[in-house]
């Protein structure tokens, strides 16, 4: 019994310390006893000019492989050559693509031979002047297969291996996610430009379990394949060329991300003008097509392997008369007569089949600056806070204002990137976007939108945004910042509640309460607090603050890092009594609305479910 006694009142006074400790509401939790360190006064000042810092040698060996590899690439890039093939072996090819390259040039036998091919699969092939390139990529589609660069010479393989020969790069981007004000505690926005890249740049590689993007050292770090890393390259040029577009000339032309776009686009201009006569009575599509590039001084080619599997062949006899027309009319009463259709690659035209051609994205950027925002140019530090007033979201990548209605303004209807979405989606091949069951993406990047669609979608999306800017819309900038100015200077009565734990009580105590007023006034405007029009004061379980309504969406964006938010629907009342009226018609000063007059802080609130809230 005196052990029992004992160890009872051993229980009692554990429990009486615990109650001290974590019952009685004061929150005093236990914390890990703090290493040692030096007062602040013993130690020097710091000089920044004395800062130590490491300084890397570089790898020479990586270096020199990075080199031999671009100073493959760049081969391939840039050597042009005619190239005749009549059941010509593979291997011969490879052979030969070696000695114009000046590179060796490989087939990995055994992936080959998984699928049922060898090295002498004869190959039938003519084009002339085309980049080495070009040609290779033209050959193996027709075979299914592909190629590697690696820092030895080029590997010809299956896409299976391809796949599994990944490779890291990084890409900083320092200039794409800081803003040009942004202060040193300024977050970097990455989640904007990794949404652009794996949405924009084969959406398929980068499922679940796929490659992966990193963050780090303000870039990422991609994991991917050497043909999707030439195009993330050329996506991020083709931004940053957007974004550097001035205000005052702005081009409005889209910008492709593909190296020697020049050429493609001079392709798709003498498509555009050059005229052709010609009549067919059943003749062969090969010779239908080897007439049409011949009367255009144009490169066309058959894709075979695509026919085929749609059970077409070269030889579908055409009967069609055509009497000078654009060959790009030419080409497309071709698709639509006989079901086939056609793009463009580097600078050749490909016939192949409707599902092939959708399989063959382009993404293209194209610069909307002067759609948005009505035209104002959002870079100058006056708009933006313009912008911001007027309380729109979605511009930059940004999400100005807080999610609810805290300081609001009345503004006429301003484009803003999701309602060029919405105009390009619903009125543009809407069965061909992602949304509806389509292959086509598009995402907005700051005064940009980034779409990967087919060739001929790409030419309507261009067309309609030509036609909206004929229309420019009237706007006076000064008349609509003088009416913001003058409802900013209204005041606003805004309450917050305080996050609720499970049984439905606050988590935040009168003193909890206190405490943040205290620090809001310190650091948002402080100099509007009078304590008689302008306040913020603790209420039973959460704020009411009455200032300005520029003020207001400063406090409300504050506030909502710590999750103190008004509850759904917000409860925003305006000091003066009245609406806020709008812009259209009679602008500010409409008929004022009716308000239950609110209690005073200090009053005890009744039959309300947490008070004022």
């Amino acid at each position: 019994m005196r052990v029992l006694a004992s160890v009872a009142i051993g229980l009692l006074l554990f429990s009486s310390q615990l109650w001290a400790q974590f019952g009685n509401g004061s929150r005093q939790y236990p914390r890990p006893q703090q290493p040692s360190v030096p007062a602040t006064e013993n130690l020097p000042a710091i000089n920044p000019a004395k800062v130590p810092v490491v300084h890397a040698l570089p790898n020479e060996t990586a270096l020199a492989e990075v080199a031999q590899k671009e100073a493959i690439l760049q081969a391939l890039r840039e050597k042009k050559f005619d190239l005749q093939l009549v059941d010509t072996p593979l291997a011969d090819f490879a052979k030969l693509l070696a000695a114009k390259l000046g590179v060796p040039v490989q087939m990995n036998v055994r992936a080959l031979e998984n699928i049922g091919l060898g090295p002498d699969m004869p190959i039938t092939y003519a084009m002339t002047d085309l980049r080495a390139e070009t040609h290779l990529r033209l050959i193996l589609r027709e075979l299914e297969l592909t190629y590697l660069v690696t820092p030895y010479g080029v590997t010809i393989t299956t896409p299976d291996e391809a796949d599994n020969h990944e490779e890291a790069r990084f890409y900083p981007l320092g200039d794409l996610v800081y803003l040009a004000e942004a202060t040193p505690a300024f977050q970097p926005d990455f989640d904007s430009i990794i949404n652009v890249i794996d949405t924009s740049i084969r959406p398929e590689s980068w499922q679940e379990g796929g490659s992966l993007i990193s963050p780090i050292n303000d870039g990422v770090s991609i994991a991917q394949t050497h043909g999707i890393h030439e195009e993330i390259a050329g996506l991020l040029k083709a931004i940053r060329q957007a974004k550097a577009y001035p205000g005052d000339a702005y081009p409005t032309e889209a910008l492709s991300i593909y190296p020697h776009a020049e050429e493609t686009t001079e392709l798709r201009r003498q498509l555009a003008t050059r005229q052709v006569s010609a009549r067919f009575n059943d003749t062969p599509l090969k010779e239908v097509i080897a007439h049409v590039a011949k009367a255009g001084d144009i490169r066309i080619i058959i894709d075979h392997r695509s026919l085929s599997f749609e059970g077409l062949a070269e030889d579908i006899p055409i009967t069609l008369t055509v009497d000078e027309i654009p060959l790009k009319q030419v080409l497309d009463m071709l698709a639509e007569q006989y079901e086939l259709s056609w793009y463009t690659f580097d600078n050749v035209v490909v016939i192949t089949t409707p599902d092939e051609a959708e399989n063959e994205l382009e993404t293209r950027i194209y610069p909307v600056r002067d759609l948005l925002w009505c035209g104002l140019d959002a870079s100058q530090p006056e708009v933006r806070q313009l912008l911001e007033s007027i309380h729109l979201s979605g511009f930059g990548g940004y999400f100005w204002g807080n999610s609810r209605d805290v300081g609001t303004i009345h503004a006429p209807p301003m484009n803003d990137v999701d309602t060029l979405i919405e105009a390009i989606t619903t009125t543009v091949s809407c069965d061909s976007w992602e949304n509806l069951g389509g292959p086509g993406s598009i995402t907005p990047l700051d005064e940009c939108l980034i779409i990967s669609q087919t060739e001929h979608v790409h030419e309507k999306v261009a067309a309609l945004l030509a036609d909206v800017r004929r229309h420019p819309r009237k706007f006076d900038p000064q008349a609509i910042a003088q009416q913001v100015q003058t409802a900013n200077a209204e005041a606003e009565v805004v309450m917050y509640q305080s996050p609720v734990d499970k049984t439905g009580a606050p988590m935040l105590t009168q003193e909890d309460l206190q405490a943040i007023a205290a620090r809001v006034k310190t650091l948002v405007a402080t100099e509007t607090w009078d304590g008689d029009q302008h306040f913020l004061d603790p209420v039973h379980s959460g704020l009411i603050v009455r200032n300005r309504k520029d003020v207001q969406r400063k406090v409300a964006a504050y506030l909502k890092q710590i999750n103190l938010q008004p509850p759904p629907p917000p409860e925003i009342f305006l000091g003066n009594g009245q609406g806020g009226g709008g812009f259209g018609g009679g602008g500010f000063g409409n008929t004022p609305t009716t308000q239950t007059p609110t209690q005073p802080p200090n009053a005890t609130p009744t039959n309300q479910s947490g008070g004022f809230f």
